[in-house]
């Protein structure tokens, strides 16, 4: 809108210099007929001046002095002609005055009103640096929103040849549970045998309890050692911790490796560490092929079935903060390359989660 006034008033400047040159060449016309007028009356005073001494001098003379009488009217029509047309080019130049002061009074409002909206011209032209400056950003933020949508969608393409990958090796385990049915009443007669020893050592562990209080009580100088933090239960709980944080440097490593090329963040990494600890190694199975406790379920089983993600959640950020799409994407495609990779040794989890016990946390 500015511009458009501005290049009006030049328009109307224009239109005034050009309106000013034409009257200035008007006047120089009116000039050099009104020379002409004073020549052409000199000329008819010295014509009156010889016809009057030709009317002395020659009576004889009047059709030559009727002629030139008649020329001298000719000449004064013509005379009173240029002077009518004289009187309307002034009639003509005083309306063109008018209209130049008026196109100069127009000019000077133009003026004035460009000079009242100067202020409002700033404001507008901060307001639109400002714009500029949000659509700069705005363009940043979707850039990096492409390239993690373009990261986001390789990395569902990696985890969808993945899970086929684990599609097939189920189909491989599942060939095998004719095998696991064959062996499940001789578990079964295990699992009863377990419970007896375990029965057996709980009421051995209760006898040394006893024994170790009373050694306690004896001798109160006795070493921290016997103490019973070092009781199964506390055990359990520090070989829980160690599992933990083993398998999740492990994974972390990997998805840093593999999937981000790029680390994480600390406050990630605690988040998943705090989630884990709660959800993690929670249980554990007395293997008696093995006479080795087994603590399940692992990180890699709690990533792909997101729950160790929800979980994370509450440990990340703030209440409204979400995990990173990117942190869970990288970890669920390294833990289904670690479950079809693991074997199990033929035991079935729900089997394990049957006559498994809880780990003190």
């Amino acid at each position: 809108m500015l511009k458009q006034r501005e290049e009006a008033v030049t328009q109307a400047e224009m239109q005034i210099q050009e309106a000013t040159e034409r009257l200035e060449k008007k006047q120089l016309e009116l000039v050099d007929q009104e020379k002409e007028l004073e020549a052409l009356k000199s000329s008819i005073e010295e014509a009156e001046q010889q016809l009057n001494a030709i009317k002395e001098k020659n009576e004889t003379t009047q059709e030559r002095i009727a002629a030139d009488q008649k020329a001298l009217d000719e000449k004064k029509e013509a005379l009173v002609a240029m002077e009518e047309e004289l009187d309307g080019k002034m009639i003509d130049l005083a309306a063109m005055t008018t209209k130049v002061t008026e196109a100069q009074d127009a000019v000077v409002a133009m003026k004035e009103e460009h000079d009242t909206t100067t202020l409002e011209t700033k404001a507008l032209e901060e307001k639109e640096m400002a714009l500029v400056a949000m659509e700069k950003e705005l363009d940043m933020k979707i850039s990096v929103l492409n390239v993690m949508t373009s990261k986001v969608s390789e990395a569902q393409e990696t985890m969808a040849a993945r899970e086929q990958a684990l599609a097939d090796k189920e189909k491989q385990l599942a060939s095998r549970e004719a095998e696991l049915n064959n062996i499940k009443s001789e578990l079964n007669d295990l699992a009863k045998f377990q419970l007896e020893q375990q029965t057996s050592l709980d009421s051995q562990e209760k006898d040394l309890e006893e024994r170790e209080k009373n050694l306690l009580a004896a001798s109160p100088s006795a070493s921290p050692s016997a103490s019973p933090s070092s009781s199964p239960e506390k055990k359990g709980s520090d070989k829980r911790n160690q599992l933990i944080e083993s398998e999740l440097l492990e994974l972390v490593g990997e998805a840093e490796k593999e999937e981000l090329e790029q680390p994480f963040e600390k406050d990630a990494v605690d988040a998943l560490r705090s989630a884990a600890g709660k959800i993690c190694y929670v249980k554990m199975y007395y293997d008696v092929f093995k006479d080795e406790f087994l603590y399940f379920p692992t990180l890699a089983k709690t990533l792909l079935d997101m729950t160790l993600i929800t979980e994370a959640e509450s440990y990340y950020g703030d209440e409204d903060e979400t995990f990173p799409l990117e942190y869970s994407a990288a970890l669920r495609s390294i833990s289904a390359l670690k479950m079809v990779d693991e074997e199990d040794g033929g035991i079935d989890e729900d089997y394990m989660e049957r006559l498994a016990i809880d780990v003190e946390l």
